[in-house]
Formats: structure tokens, C-alpha cells, sequence
């Protein structure tokens, strides 16, 4: 087996400072005193106002010692950076972005003679990758390069966008300095574009239970909690929902910007549902959107670890952002009698209304699975939080379509409300085996969450809204469940083709079946190195997270359905040559 796994090198350099020219003081190597290092680094495409760091990706960490420096305690500092433990980087950004990047580290160490650098972040990285260098690491093999020591000052920095981060301080709060530099890293900044160094609006005017905001509200700094970019260290809050899909961590389906007066449903971050709502406020538009985003949380430890009956678990989350080349936010205290920000969410009943850009937000209901909000544009009144309910349309599975056992189901119905589907038996409705959230578009979409037995089948589906009485029943069409799966179909990779040493497989399957993707040796199926899900489209894609070395390999893929298998099923042979591709 040809595969290896992550590892932990500590090896002694000899002094390269002496050998290594000192950069120029150009305005990218001057010394920078934000923690913040801007970079001038595009979008990936440009009037896309994302910047997607998604699949595995690899960092080098350096761990250095300058003259005056203090040690740095090693096993701690791989705990709170590659460990993959809870509380480490890595952890953290698997959990931020949905298992959608996965990073991979490797730690090697070296010892200087020569002082720092006096060029401070630019000096230490380039002194630092020299010294990579000379071990035989090529810093521009990895996705990142970091550099940590103990100066004894303490703080660190990160580039922002970029790939590089400077510690100098011996990582506290398990993964919180690491998530605040990556966040930079990712684009993130506390900076903002919003006329000041400020990242919440307090003490916002109103009448009785409304607020009025942003006119007339003061500022602070440091009061988001639901952000480790911008808030305290003591909550070990995952990054917000608009940042998560900047980065490319939420898709079209998790997040939408509202254009119409109605009830909208938003999921618990990390669960179920859209995550993310924008609206758009006076002069957005493509390059420089000014928009108000919408999240709303569960505890979820060791993340977001609120108590039950936290103003932050029971409210919703408003933020004014600007996503550009960068992500600027402010957070909204939706409690400006309290002198906290740590009760910034928007509870039920209170009302939000931006004078400037015509609209209204009003919290309907929440429970541990979502909140259901009303949300009125151009100055038109807010919805009733309890609507009558029409019934939900149900579009596939369509009339003879063969299926999985667990198939997707979708349809259209009223945006906000909630979509149960429930299993048909001699033409009465006998259990729930899933339900969806009807998205902004008015769009819903679910794979079952029970199997149904092979052969004709048929589903009912109806809509449920806190207050209101639920929906009158819609049908599906009979649809036939079948058994054996047929083989996969396989588009990446190519036979005999090059890959990177985390090789991508695609391709196309009978929707809501599971791809097993085994390593064929000396003719016999061996490990299992990645699984993937096809959709309801009947596509299919994943990366392996295993690192494979220079080499060839074999690979035999399987399509699942229940407990069934496919009884023919494709290979292919690809060489392992080229190396980590380094980060834009």
C-alpha cells in the first residue's frame, strides 16, 4: 500500500540567516502593524465576489527559534495546528466548512543564529522558507507556509487573502489564534470598509421593540462573538455563514438574496436547510455589494458552545457586509438596551428596519432545528408569521423513474415553510421518511432519510409552519425503487493518466447511491480510499484525503444501493507525478 499518512518531522537546520538577502523595503516587505498583512491578490474570477478554498489542501509549518527567543512546546503546538483533535486548526476547518476543505500538515523545525528578521512578516517567511529549503522541503510544493516561534512579545500575523501566517507566540486558546490568522488567510478582515476600525453597531434607536439601524448607532470594537476574526477569544465560534460562503464552503442551495416580501426559513448553521440569507442595500451591486447577511446557530460543541438559553442560540445573527476582494463586517447588537454584545441576536418578536434601504426583518419563531423570519422590501408591510398554506407540489421522483433506496425527492412550495414527505401504503400516508425546507426561490429538495423497499412506490408531501395549519397533501407519481444498482460510470480520471498525490474521481450513478472507490492490488480489491454521494442529478465527485506517493495505481469503483452492489465494476490506472500545487 502506497499510501502514507500525515506525519510530524522535527528536524535541527543550521543558521541560513546569514546567507538568505534581506528584502527590500518595497511597500509588500515594509514591517506591518496590523496583524491583518493586506496583499493585492485578485479574485479567481473577477465580478465573482468569492474566493473558494475548498478539497484538501497542504501546509508546511515552520518551527523556529531565533536568539532571544523561548522555546516552544512542540507537542502543543502540533495539538492546536495539524492534530486533527477538536480545538485544533484542522479540526476547525473541517468543521467550519462542512468537511469541504481538509488540511493537511506537515511541522518541520529550525534553529537561527542570526537575530530576526528585522523586516518582520515578509523577513521571517522568506528566512523561513529558506530554511525549509535547505532540509529538502520546497515551501511552493504546499498550499500554505507558516512560520511559529516564541518571541516572548506574543501575537501573530496572517496575509490577507494569502497563504502565509507568522505566530509569535506559543498558540493559546487551542485553535483560536490559528482560526483568526487562517481567517485572514481566507480573506477575512477586522479593518472594515464602513468608515472606521469598528465591528458592531450598539446602541441602536427605536420604539418599543424595534430598531432602527445603522443611522444614529454608535460603535464598538471587538463585540462579535460569533466571529474569532473579529470577537473574544472565549468563545470558540465557527466563522459566519457569508464567510463560509465567500470561501466556497456553502453552495446555491444553502444560501440565496431575498427579492421579494415573505416568510424565509433558516436552518441551524451546520445542519439542515439555507444557511445564509442576503439582502441588498442602497448602491450594491456586482463589484461592491453592500448587503445586510442573516444566520442563525445552534450550540454545537466544542464550537459555538452557548448555553441552551443563550441570546445567541435563540435569536438570529444580522451583519452588514461587504464582500469584495475581502470580507468586511459589522454586526448588529439587536439588544441596544443591554450594554453586552454578547446578546446580539435578534429575538421574536423584535423588529429590524433600515430606514435607508426600505426593509423590515421580524424574528417569526426559531426552535433547535431553525427560525422562521418575515422580511418586508420597499417599504411594503411584513407578512403574517402564520400564512395559510397552500399545498406542495411534488415534481420527482416522475411517473415509472427508477430509483435508489433512499431517493431524492423535490418540488415547489411557499418559501419558508417546512416540507414533510411521508411514505404511501394502500393509498394511506404510514410515516414521515423526510422532510426539507422550502427555499427563497421557492424550490425544496431532500434525499430520504429512510429507505423505501424495492418495487412501485408512491409519496405524499405536505407543508407545516409554526402558527399555521398545515398544507393540504400533494402525491408523487408511482416511481419503482429498484434493487441491484448498475456499474458506476466513470469520467475522472482517465485511464493512464497524471494525477496530483490527492487524486479527484468523477463521474455519473443512480441518484442517492453511495460510489466506493477501492485501491486494486496484485489484482484484489484492497482499501477503500474515498466514498462519494450522487446527487440528485446523478453526479457524482470526490477527492481522496489519503496522500498517495509517486507511482502507479489502480482503482476499482462500486456502486451501493442499501446492501446491494453493482456486479460490474470499472477500473482505472493513473500515475501518481506531480506535486501539492501551491495556493493562487
Amino acid at each position: 500500500m502506497k499510501y502514507l499518512k500525515g506525519f510530524w518531522l522535527l528536524v535541527i537546520a543550521a543558521s541560513l540567516a546569514a546567507c538568505i538577502p534581506s528584502p527590500s523595503l518595497t511597500p509588500a516587505a515594509a514591517p506591518v502593524a496590523s496583524d491583518a498583512v493586506a496583499t493585492d491578490t485578485p479574485l479567481p474570477r473577477a465580478g465573482i465576489n468569492q474566493r473558494p478554498i475548498t478539497g484538501v489542501k497542504t501546509a508546511l509549518l515552520l518551527a523556529a527559534h531565533w536568539p532571544g527567543d523561548r522555546e516552544l512546546d512542540m507537542a502543543d503546538l502540533y495539538e492546536t495546528s495539524f492534530s486533527g483533535k477538536p480545538r485544533s486548526l484542522t479540526h476547525y476547518l473541517l468543521k467550519a466548512s462542512g468537511g469541504k476543505l481538509v488540511l493537511k500538515g506537515t511541522t518541520i523545525s529550525a534553529r537561527f543564529t542570526e537575530p530576526v528578521p528585522p523586516e518582520g512578516f515578509w523577513g521571517e517567511i522568506s528566512t523561513g522558507k529558506a530554511a525549509a529549503r535547505a532540509q529538502g522541503y520546497e515551501p511552493d510544493d504546499y498550499d500554505y507556509f507558516f512560520v511559529a516561534h516564541n518571541d516572548g512579545v506574543g501575537g501573530a500575523q496572517g496575509s490577507m487573502p494569502g497563504n502565509n501566517i507568522v505566530m509569535r507566540d506559543q498558540p493559546y486558546a487551542g485553535h483560536y489564534l490559528w482560526a483568526h490568522e487562517f481567517g485572514h488567510n481566507l480573506g477575512f478582515s477586522h479593518e472594515n470598509k464602513f468608515g472606521g476600525i469598528f465591528d458592531t453597531y450598539i446602541n441602536c434607536p427605536g420604539r418599543g421593540l424595534d430598531i432602527d439601524a445603522p443611522t444614529g448607532c454608535a460603535t464598538k470594537r471587538y463585540g462579535d462573538s460569533g466571529d474569532p476574526v473579529q470577537g473574544s477569544k472565549s468563545v470558540q465560534a465557527l466563522y459566519p455563514a457569508h464567510n463560509r460562503w465567500y470561501a466556497g464552503w456553502l453552495d446555491d442551495t444553502q444560501m440565496a438574496v431575498i427579492k421579494q416580501t415573505g416568510l424565509y426559513r433558516l436552518g441551524a448553521l451546520c445542519s439542515a436547510g439555507p444557511q445564509l440569507y442576503l439582502l441588498d442595500r442602497p448602491g450594491s451591486n456586482a463589484t461592491q455589494p453592500l448587503q445586510i447577511a442573516l444566520e442563525y446557530r445552534q450550540p454545537g460543541p466544542p464550537y459555538d458552545n452557548f448555553p441552551a438559553n443563550d441570546n445567541r442560540v435563540n435569536g438570529v445573527w444580522l451583519r452588514y457586509t461587504t464582500l469584495t476582494t475581502r470580507v468586511d463586517n459589522v454586526q448588529l447588537d439587536g439588544t441596544p438596551e443591554t450594554v453586552s454584545t454578547d446578546d446580539p441576536a435578534l429575538l421574536v418578536g423584535r423588529v429590524f428596519n433600515d430606514v435607508a434601504a426600505k426593509l423590515k426583518i421580524q424574528l417569526c419563531s426559531n426552535d433547535p432545528r431553525g427560525a422562521t423570519i418575515a422580511v418586508a422590501l420597499d417599504d411594503q408591510a411584513l407578512p403574517t408569521c402564520a400564512p395559510l398554506l397552500p399545498f406542495a407540489f411534488i415534481a420527482h421522483p416522475t411517473l415509472a423513474e427508477r430509483t435508489s433506496h433512499k431517493p431524492f425527492v423535490s418540488g415547489t412550495g411557499l418559501p419558508g415553510t417546512t416540507v414533510i414527505v411521508e411514505k404511501i401504503d394502500d393509498g394511506h400516508m404510514v410515516g414521515v421518511v423526510g422532510s426539507a425546507i422550502v427555499r427563497a426561490d421557492g424550490q425544496w429538495s431532500t434525499q430520504l432519510d429512510q429507505a423505501l423497499a424495492a418495487g412501485p412506490q408512491r409519496l405524499a408531501v405536505y407543508t407545516t409552519n409554526p402558527g399555521s395549519t398545515n398544507g393540504a397533501s400533494g402525491y408523487s407519481q408511482v416511481f419503482t425503487v429498484i434493487d441491484a444498482p448498475p456499474a458506476a460510470i466513470v469520467h475522472v480520471p482517465a485511464n493512464n493518466s497524471q494525477t496530483a498525490p490527492y487524486p479527484t474521481f468523477s463521474g455519473t450513478g443512480l441518484a442517492g447511491a453511495v460510489v466506493l472507490i477501492r485501491e486494486v492490488v496484485a489484482g484484489q480489491p484492497s482499501d477503500v480510499i474515498a466514498t462519494a454521494l450522487v446527487d440528485e442529478k446523478g453526479n457524482w465527485s470526490v477527492q481522496s484525503q489519503t496522500h498517495a506517493s509517486k507511482g502507479q495505481y489502480t482503482v476499482m469503483f462500486i456502486q451501493t444501493n442499501g446492501d446491494r452492489q453493482s456486479t460490474a465494476d470499472p477500473t482505472r490506472s493513473f500515475w501518481v507525478t506531480a506535486k501539492a500545487r501551491a495556493a493562487p
